[in-house]
């Protein structure tokens, strides 16, 4: 997690806020409305809120952070899949289907590893991952889309610059699903996609849609 990272190197001491939420960079610049969901100390809170608030950017105190941290991860993992399909021909019926199949696997994620699954219903939960994988200027959506298409790792550095998150956050699930016996079979594959992006592993993935 993020916050134990942290945590880790600065001290436990250190005042930590955890802001999450659908934000594109490019419309947050442009002044586009959205909000963020805050987890943090009350007092913390409300310095945060002074930061941020305005006419375009609401905030609301949230305080299951572990949730909110997994849910990072998941978004961007979801994103990346429905690119893969998208790359692999699949049309708009069948990565609403993987969607769907996806939000399932993330509340189970959570109802495991945190006990509740109530962050997922969030705006930092199902609106964050509606942005990023449906949102045109989503970079997990684009590299799964040219991942789809049979570019090698090379190619799509060069395309965009950088692998994007979900290229490594699903390797890392897909071993803390094993350590921890979590059932998320959808991510799993993806992670065999990414170890070894062959015309095999990409059908043997859309199979299971």
């Amino acid at each position: 997690m993020p916050t134990e990272t942290v945590n880790k190197i600065l001290g436990k001491n250190v005042r930590l806020a955890v802001v999450m939420g659908p934000s594109f960079a490019h419309e947050l610049a442009l002044h586009k409305r959205t909000a963020f969901d805050v987890f943090a100390t009350h007092k913390l809170y409300i310095a945060v809120r002074k930061l941020f608030v305005n006419d375009q950017v609401t905030l609301s105190e949230k305080f299951d952070y572990k949730g909110m941290q997994l849910i990072a991860i998941m978004k961007n993992i979801i994103a990346f899949g429905m690119g893969l399909l998208e790359g692999c021909g699949f049309g708009e019926n069948g990565k609403a289907v993987f969607a769907t199949l996806m939000i399932d696997e993330t509340k189970n994620l959570l109802t495991n590893l945190v006990g509740t699954d109530e962050a997922l219903w969030e705006i930092s939960g199902i609106g964050d991952i509606f942005l990023t994988s449906l949102g045109s200027s989503s970079r997990n959506l684009k590299c799964g889309r040219m991942m789809g298409q049979g570019l090698s790792k090379d190619e799509i550095i060069k395309e965009l610059g950088c692998l994007p998150e979900a290229f490594y956050s699903i390797c890392a699930m897909d071993e803390m699903a094993r350590t921890h016996d979590i059932d998320i079979p959808f991510t799993c594959a993806l992670a065999e996609v990414i170890r070894n992006n062959s015309e095999e592993t990409r059908s043997v993935f859309c199979e299971d849609i």
